[in-house]
């Protein structure tokens, strides 16, 4: 935008760095596996733990998770069990937990009552902690377009080194708007077409997350919408440039987005052709603004 728009340059300025990405990824908690990919350590207990004594005089819903654990673990279980899920212990309930602990708990007492021992059992095999590992693991949404398949290639590439899991869905422009509209996207690459004149409050203004606003990140910062709001409303020059200056250096500290490349477009034109003089075009019909002026031939004239 600054160079775009004539503005100063940002003080932030980010490069790739694949040593300091590394450890970024670390500090947050997704340590390199096993083939180099990362993720990060799942310690979430289990929802449900036994933690009652359990005997026929029990009843409620304990007992139902205790038929419905019995019932998954082995099919003898559920065998013994076909006339006892009611939630209340039977003898069918007393067969399977005597069934049980003859199989799991060998060199004990099986009593088809369930105390401390069998209760820790049925937990670490019913209700595991999930001691696993969520993978870190993104998938880039965009247009199906070459340009915007190739970048999305590029990330991908990019972020596979530093160990990212990267899928890309390609969507067709057709079906963007609902994309969009829903937010239905981990990340999404997307070009902006900037005008001639800036304007980003429906970019960053935190009252534009949702649609039909254009804040595609999701981004709120007071003080970004304090200053969006100040530059929107001055007719000051001046001051909406140096609005927008500082707001550059906020977003670009919070990082909501990242913003990769703007493109140039180069248009051929005769050295015939005369009084060309279009530097910035902001869409491709532009190129053609002050065709009015453009001439080939001249003739000298009296003065």
């Amino acid at each position: 935008m600054a160079e775009y728009f004539g503005y100063s340059k940002p003080k932030t300025n980010y490069v790739f760095d694949l040593e300091a990405a590394k450890k970024l990824l670390d500090k947050a908690g997704y340590k390199e596996k096993e083939g180099g990919l990362r993720a990060k350590p799942n310690d979430k207990k289990a929802a449900f733990q036994f933690k009652s004594y359990l005997s026929s005089k029990s009843s409620g819903s304990e007992v139902v998770e205790l038929q419905k654990c019995l019932a998954k673990l082995d099919e003898n279980f559920k065998e013994l069990l076909k006339n006892d899920v009611d939630g209340k212990y039977g003898k069918g309930t007393g067969a399977a937990v005597t069934a049980f602990q003859e199989k799991y708990l060998p060199g004990t007492s099986a009593t088809g009552e369930v105390g401390p021992g069998t209760r820790t059992k049925l937990n670490e095999l019913c209700f595991a902690s999930q001691n696993n590992f969520s993978p870190l693991k993104i998938t880039i949404t965009t247009i199906n377009q070459p340009q915007l398949i190739m970048t999305a290639n590029l990330i991908k590439e990019y972020w596979q080194k530093t160990g990212v899991t990267v899928d890309i869905n390609i969507t067709e422009l057709s079906e963007l708007k609902t994309v969009i509209k829903s937010r239905n996207y981990q990340a999404l690459l997307y070009g902006q077409a900037l005008g001639s004149l800036p304007d980003l409050y429906p970019f960053w203004h935190s009252t534009q997350v949702k649609d039909p606003g254009l804040n595609l990140a999701g981004y709120q910062n007071k003080k970004a919408d304090q200053l969006l709001k100040e530059a929107r409303e001055t007719l000051d020059e001046s001051l909406k440039i140096q609005k927008y200056e500082e707001l550059q250096e906020i977003i670009l500290a919070d990082a909501p987005a990242l913003f990769l490349y703007n493109p140039n477009y180069i248009y051929w034109a005769s050295e015939k052709a005369k009084g060309i003089e279009t530097t910035k075009i902001t869409d491709p019909s532009k190129r053609f603004q002050n065709i009015e002026n453009w001439y080939i031939k001249t003739k000298r004239v009296w003065k």
